[in-house]
This record gives structure tokens, sequence and C-alpha cells, in this order.
């Protein structure tokens, strides 16, 4: 059968840096450690038994949080095709391989192992091919990353582990809005789901109370600078109510008053002194006595 090898980056010592003291100390800490049921998966296996195992998207996680994101690689060192049957009557495809690969820390310490992928009765053969390599590459990575520690997969070949995990319901996980990583590069804030606690009610009544006085604080400063400094409509408003007042000729009161200076032209023209009409002076006593 075909086999195809791929390269051995661990050969290469300029790529090799080792882990310092603490590092070390803190990776086989956490390696050490068994898993949680929020990282396991269940599915229907053979027979109707249940098969537990670990996704390949948490191991990769699980990889990049202990190794480091920078701190460890994968390569395929060889596929190997094992079989493909091709039915000429119903022209469908059948394939079997093995990938072997390997996972290369970066003090060069690495582990490889063997994984698996097939299909049968597939209609086209690219896609037979692709489905068993990409089968067999997770397969191979999940098995290679397992040899690193228990807290890489290891522990879910632990019977007495799983017997005991299986009990364990996973902690419910809210979905975490913050962590989107969007176009504008901003995070979004989770809408609030849950009842306020004592703390934020506090909180929200002390914003809401600041927020009160600054509203407050700039509707008395718009006063202010509307007195000082009023619109025309505003002064149009005046004079009709200026206008409304009664004659000042009539009313020696309201004649000597001060009147606020809020008056259009037409106002300042009614309230000057010089362009009022002449009032005609009171008859005089001793003018009566002339016709008496």
């Amino acid at each position: 059968m075909e086999q195809h090898y791929g390269k051995n980056y661990s050969s290469n010592e300029n790529m090799k840096t080792a882990f310092n003291p603490l590092e070390q100390e803190e990776m086989s800490k956490l390696l050490s450690m068994q898993l949680g049921p929020e990282y396991i998966s269940r599915r229907s296996g053979p027979g109707g038994a249940s098969v537990t195992y670990l996704e390949a998207w948490k191991a990769i996680e699980l990889a990049n949080e202990i190794f480091g994101f920078n701190g460890w690689s994968s390569s395929v060192q060889s596929i190997h095709v094992d079989y493909i049957d091709e039915s000429k009557e119903t022209q469908r495809y059948s394939i079997g391989l093995s990938v072997i690969v390997r996972i290369t820390l970066k003090d060069g310490t690495y582990h490889e192992d063997i994984g698996y992928g097939s299909i049968d009765n597939c209609r086209a053969k690219a896609l037979a091919f692709e489905k068993c390599k990409k089968e067999g590459t997770t397969d191979g990575l999940k098995r290679a990353l397992r040899n690193f520690g228990s807290s890489m997969g290891n522990c879910l070949y632990d019977k007495t582990y799983i017997q005991r995990i299986s009990k364990m319901a996973p902690p419910k996980s809210d979905f975490n809005y913050s962590n989107l990583l969007q176009r504008n590069r901003q995070r979004r804030r989770a809408p609030s789901l849950r009842p306020p606690s004592d703390a934020q009610k506090v909180e929200n009544e002390t914003k809401a109370s600041i927020k009160t006085e600054q509203l407050s604080e700039g509707n008395s400063k718009r006063s202010l600078n509307n007195m000082k400094h009023g619109t025309k409509e505003d002064f149009q408003t005046k004079g009709n109510e200026y206008s409304a007042l009664p004659n000042p000729r009539l009313s020696p009161e309201i004649a000597h008053s001060e009147t606020d200076l809020y008056a259009d032209e037409e106002l300042d023209t009614f309230l000057m002194h010089n362009d009022r009409p002449l009032i005609p002076e009171s008859p005089r006593v001793d003018d009566f006595e002339e016709y008496v």
C-alpha cells in the first residue's frame, strides 16, 4: 500500500527551548490532574454501548493552556492506506487508512501515536479520502497528546474514574459575550439575564442618583444661559407678555416700575419715554374759576 512520510521537526536542535523550573513544575501539576465533567463527551459505540471521549477542540485548548500556544506543535509523520475498495456496480468507495501523528514540545520532548480513519460506501473518492485523512489525523493527535498525562485524555482509560465521573453533572456555563472577537475589536457586554444582587442594586441606585444630579445641574445652567442669551422666539414671547400689560399712562405704578430688558425692537419703542405721545396737563383750579 501507498505510504507517505513527513519531516521530523524534532531533529532541529535550533528550535529547542527549555522550560524553566517554574514552568516544569506547573505543567507536571496540571498534567497529573484528571478532567472534570465539562471536558467529557459521550456517544453511542458498537453494540449500543456508551463511549466516553475527549473532543479534538477541547484537547487542543488544553494543550494551549498547559504547554502554551507556542510551546507545542503537531506533525504528520506518515499516512498509510490500508485498503481501498471500489464497487463497479454501485460506483461507491470504501477506504481505510492509518496516520501517525507526533506532538513535539518546545524543549524537544515528543510523543507520537497512530490514528485511524475509515469510510464505507462513499459516492466520491475525493470525499472518502478527505474524511479518512481528517479522521485519522484527529485521532492520532488526541492519542499522541494523552501520552503526556492524565489531563490530556489519559484519564479516560481509567474505568474507575469513568464510573464516578459519569455520575457528575457538568456545570452550567453561560455564553461569554465579552470574549467575542469582532472586526471593530470591541468586546460586547453580556445582557443581564439574572436578577441584580444587593451590591448591584446599590451601585445602580448610586449611578441613577448621580445621573439625576447631573441632569438637574445641566438644566439649571441652560436656564441661566437662556436668561442671559435669549433667542428670538424668547424675545417675541416676552414682547407679547409686555403688550398685554395695562397701559402705563393709566397706571402710574406700572409707569414708574423697573421693567426687564427682554423685549424686541417694537417693545423698546413702546417703552421709550421720548416716543410716548404727549399727555395734556389736567385743568387747574384757576381755570375752573374763570368760568364761574
